[in-house]
This record gives structure tokens, C-alpha cells and sequence, in this order.
């Protein structure tokens, strides 16, 4: 065969391949327009851009360089900069001291109860804690219990989250002593018959957390509110008031709690009087003494958990843990946020490429208005998260998966996108996002940013996010 032959045949087999490729991202982009029409979003309100994994090759843009608030997919900023830095397996340790003597089962002195950042120290961790604790053969504390929380700094709350505070538990305070996502549940049950109080519960039990329901019985209907107050001596007091039908299964409801440390101080005061160990005085804040002695230790889930159990549910707490834990790692100092946030910022302008002038983070969980990042720039970390092979099987598990689980497992149902979208969600008043990957039978798959801002009503733009997404995956 001639030279000149094989040349023809490949610049025709290339021209055909690419007229081909050209021809269906007219198909795709036509189908993508026709929808937004459909949804009556004005176009102006949307940024979408949509690449190949392969090649980064256009499949369809709109607004993809203009400037969004991305609400929660900023997670994925944060996501890459702590697995960049800190890899999959590193965990956060915490521990328990003894400052004094110990004969026949007595410390002659004080325990302390030191956090290192774990953000997922939660009760089942706090038994284990306790199961190591008892081997070192404690049984009488004739000193105190104190907490120590000093790997933090005391700033409990970012600054630069939403300015409305309130007793929820997404809006949980942080700190390096923190336990079971520094939140307590109520739950409720109907008494045997309408007018009945009824019966109510705090869990975990401890002495840190009052409770006075009013819940009644009722014979039908009803709801009931709970609302977290700030008590003496640095406790909190969880106030129910409403009504729960008798034929009504159990309810419950989740509440932030106002002191991590001291909350995490009464619980281990609790899980070691249930094995039977006794203290002399009650609990206090103190930071633990250098000649203090590690007598039990728990290791915490490796980081590549902790990041499935952020992005699944979106959860605000992990992320903003994990930040101030950058901040002690890099500074080798209290863990700070601005220190954590200057750690995020570099990775993306250092590693990702970012420029400095071009993009904004203030609060690392996207809960603010404040973040500002192209879709773009969301599809350009994706891009590099798929070739980064030591981090990236956990980082795409992390992501929640349409049908099937976290904040996706609703939507997408019994679609062709269902099981084949992985994508961080987003949710502000006011902002829809959507960003992640598609994937597609016998082809590469996609990467893409969905962000809407304006002011038409959220489900409908959630609606035509999926649509798209769906169309992608056929």
C-alpha cells in the first residue's frame, strides 16, 4: 500500500471520526436547549459545563466561565485539598491521660480526656475508647475528669457561615473534642392513650443534657417542637413541647449542643460509671499536663471515610473538622480555619492551577454565599481527580450515586442515569448545584457542573438537572 494511500485513508478516518463526534454534540447540546426551554430557567441563571474525561473535549457549555455561588459542591475544593495532603489512611487519634499514681486499681490524681480533631468520634468509638481504657485496670479517679480541646483554637463557630445561627444540627459548633457530631436526639413515642404524656428520651444519657418534654398523647395528628437552650454551668436544656398521635411510631429530632468538649467530658463520665468506675470531683476544662501518661488511645477512621461520610450527606461538621485539621498539619500549630482555608486556596492555585484572582472560598463546606467558582473550575478539579490513582477509587466512592444513596438516592429513579451518575449536591436559598461524573456503557465517562442561582423555585431547577444528567447517561 502507498504512502500517499495510507495518508488518505487515515485523514479521511479522522475527518469521519471527528464529523461524527461534532454531529452528536450538535444532538447533545440541542436535547440540553430543548430542556432548559422547557423549564422556563432563563438561561442567564445557569452556569453548565460538560467535558470529556478523556480529552477535556467540549460537550456543552452555558455561562460555564461566569461566576457562581456554589453552595455544597465547594466540598469538593475541600475534598481534594485534604486528600492531597493528608493521603486516604491518615487518622486522628484520641486519647485519655492519667496525671498521677496508680496502686490497686486507684489514681491518686486527675484523668483527662484529650481530642485530636476526630470529627467522627461518635459513641460506638467513645466504648472502644472505654474497653482500652478499662485494660489499664482504673477503677477509682480520686481527682477529676477534664477535657481537653486545646489542638483547636477556640472558635467554635466559622465566621463566615450563613449569619443566621440557630439550634439545628447541621449548624453544629466545632471543636478538637467533639462526639457524636456535636448533636444530641429526642426521641419520642405516644403514650398508651390521647392525653398521656409522652414518653420521651435523650440519647446518648448523660448528665450534660436536661430534659423536659410536654409532648402529649393526642388521638390523631400532631407534631412537636424542640428547641436547645443554653443551661448553668455550661449544659444545655432540650425544652419539647407539642403532640404525637397514639398511633404514631416513634419520632425524633436532632439538636446541636453548645460546648463540644464538656459534652464529650459527661458522656465519658457516663460510659465509665456503666463499667463501674468511679470519680471523686466532677469535670472541668484544662489542658493536660506534660508528664500526664497515655493510658488508653483510639484510632479514628482513616481519612478516606471520613470524606464518603462528608460528601454522601453533605455534612458541614466533617468538613469544616477537617479544615482546622489542615491548618494544625501544615502550621504545626492550634489548628485554625483561616490557616485551613489558606491550605484549600493553595492546593488550587498550586496544584490544581487556579488563579488567585479567580475564584473565592471563605467557608470550606460551601454553607455561605460568600464562595464564588465557575463551573469550569469544578470540572477542571474533576479532571484531575481522575488522574490521581492513589486517591481517586476513594474520592469517586465519596460521591453520593443517583437512585442508589446520600443525598442523590432519591433522585434519578428508574432512569438511565440511575447508578451511573456520582455527584456532589448543593443547596442554598436560592442555589441548585450539581457536579460530578456520568458514566456511559463502552465510553469514557463524562464531568460536569451544574449551578443554577436565582430565585425560581428549587425543585424545578433540581428537576431539569436531572433531566440533563439523564440525557448525558443515554
Amino acid at each position: 500500500m502507498s504512502q500517499s494511500l495510507v495518508l488518505f485513508l487515515f485523514l479521511f478516518g479522522f475527518a469521519h471520526v471527528s464529523s461524527a463526534s461534532h454531529a452528536a454534540e450538535s444532538v447533545t447540546s440541542e436535547k440540553i436547549n430543548k430542556l432548559i426551554v422547557h423549564s422556563k430557567i432563563p438561561k442567564s441563571e445557569l452556569g453548565i459545563f460538560v467535558i470529556h474525561s478523556t480529552d477535556r473535549s467540549v460537550v456543552y457549555k452555558l455561562n460555564s466561565e461566569q461566576h457562581f455561588i456554589p453552595a455544597s459542591i465547594s466540598k469538593l475544593m475541600t475534598t481534594g485539598a485534604v486528600l492531597h495532603n493528608f493521603g486516604v489512611n491518615y487518622k486522628f487519634h484520641t486519647q485519655i491521660y492519667a496525671d498521677g499514681p496508680i496502686q490497686d486499681g486507684v489514681l491518686n490524681g486527675d484523668l483527662y480526656l484529650k481530642g485530636g480533631g476526630d470529627p467522627a468520634f461518635v459513641s460506638e468509638k467513645m466504648w472502644m475508647l472505654v474497653n482500652d481504657f478499662l485494660r489499664s485496670g482504673i477503677k477509682k479517679v480520686k481527682g477529676a475528669l477534664y477535657v481537653d480541646d486545646s489542638f483547636f483554637d477556640a472558635e467554635r463557630i466559622d465566621p463566615n457561615r450563613e449569619e443566621d445561627r440557630n439550634d439545628r444540627a447541621y449548624d453544629a459548633p466545632i471543636s478538637a473534642l467533639s462526639f457524636d457530631w456535636n448533636s444530641t436526639t429526642l426521641y419520642a413515642r405516644p403514650g398508651e392513650k390521647a392525653g398521656d404524656l409522652a414518653q420521651a428520651w435523650v440519647d446518648p444519657i448523660n448528665d450534660y443534657v436536661t430534659l423536659k418534654s410536654e409532648i402529649k398523647t393526642a388521638s390523631s395528628g400532631g407534631d412537636f417542637q424542640v428547641s436547645r437552650l443554653e443551661g448553668v454551668e455550661g449544659k444545655d436544656i432540650l425544652v419539647a413541647r407539642g403532640k404525637i398521635a397514639v398511633d404514631s411510631t416513634e419520632k425524633h429530632s436532632y439538636k446541636n449542643i453548645s460546648d463540644p468538649a464538656l459534652y464529650a467530658g459527661y458522656n465519658l463520665k457516663e460510659f465509665l460509671k456503666q463499667r463501674g468506675v468511679t470519680f471523686d470531683k466532677d469535670i472541668g476544662v484544662k489542658t493536660t499536663p506534660s508528664q500526664a501518661k497515655v493510658v488508653a488511645d483510639l484510632e479514628g477512621d482513616p481519612i478516606g471515610k471520613l470524606i464518603t461520610d462528608m460528601n454522601k450527606f453533605s455534612n458541614n461538621f466533617i468538613a469544616e473538622m477537617l479544615a482546622k485539621n489542615l491548618g494544625a498539619y501544615k502550621t504545626g500549630h492550634q489548628g485554625k480555619m483561616s490557616d485551613g482555608l489558606q491550605v484549600v486556596r493553595d492546593f488550587l492555585t498550586g496544584t490544581i492551577g487556579f488563579s488567585e484572582k479567580d475564584f473565592k472560598i471563605v467557608n470550606v463546606s460551601g454553607f455561605t454565599r460568600r464562595n464564588s467558582f465557575t463551573p469550569e473550575q469544578f470540572t477542571q478539579l474533576l479532571f484531575w481527580f481522575k488522574n490521581q490513582f492513589d486517591i481517586f477509587p476513594e474520592f469517586q466512592q465519596s460521591l453520593p450515586i443517583a437512585g442508589v444513596d446520600g443525598t442523590l438516592h432519591k433522585r434519578m429513579l428508574n432512569s438511565p442515569a440511575q447508578g451511573w451518575v456520582r455527584a456532589k449536591t448543593g443547596l442554598l436559598n436560592g442555589v441548585v448545584a450539581l457536579s460530578g461524573y456520568i458514566g456511559k456503557k463502552n465510553e469514557s465517562p463524562l464531568i460536569f457542573a451544574f449551578i443554577y442561582n436565582g430565585h425560581h423555585d428549587e425543585s424545578r431547577v433540581r428537576d431539569l438537572f436531572d433531566s440533563i444528567a439523564e440525557s448525558l447517561a443515554q
